[in-house]
């Protein structure tokens, strides 16, 4: 069975950071400008010589749909980095005629996130399931913004199942950024 055309996606590079074991992550935002919703939408960052010629890639999935117009954010491991003179970063996806998951039923409640004593920082919050049915692979997630709402980092946790009508608690620590975050965006899905 042949594989369905995958269709550009939006991307917009955003910075790099330091990873472990000598690599690195590249961080961005890929958008759908469809008005029909795409799945298997991944990132990939490209390496490219002077010449303009791809010589090594690296990529991420992004593991919800993208409803049309959406925007997410994305982290991509570059692990063993290969020589190049530019990076780009793009993105792609399959069309999809089918509706988009519902939202989850979620209510998420958080302190502002804090200064660790120790460096970093720490968000410390709850989650609220207001349906009457389990929540299964919430995700919460943490973004650390510049001035200019570029990314500094992404984080995210994945959540045990949450019971119908129950509340859990969150505190998640670790937080580093290169610069101090202008703002945090903090979401739950």
């Amino acid at each position: 069975m042949p594989s369905a055309a995958r269709i550009d996606l939006d991307a917009e590079f955003h910075r790099t950071r330091v990873g472990g074991g000598g690599g690195f992550w590249v961080l961005g935002v890929i958008s759908n400008p469809h008005p029909h919703p795409v799945a298997d939408a991944r990132a990939e960052v490209q390496f490219l010589n002077a010449e303009g010629e791809v010589v090594g890639t690296a990529e991420s999935g992004v593991a919800q749909p993208l409803p049309g117009d959406a925007r997410v954010a994305v982290a991509v491991l570059v692990p063993q980095p290969v020589e190049h003179d530019q990076l780009k970063l793009v993105a792609s996806g399959v069309a999809s005629e089918a509706p988009p998951p519902p939202t989850p039923a979620l209510e998420l409640q958080h302190e502002p996130p804090q200064r660790a004593d120790l460096g970093g920082w720490f968000v410390v919050g709850k989650l609220t399931n207001t349906s009457a049915k389990p929540i299964d692979g919430a995700r919460l997630e943490i973004q650390g913004l510049d001035r200019d709402g570029k990314l500094l980092g992404v984080d995210w946790l994945e959540l045990d199942p949450i019971p119908a009508q129950a509340t859990i608690e969150f505190d998640v620590g670790d937080l580093r950024y290169d610069e101090p975050p202008h703002s945090f965006k903090i979401t739950a899905s």
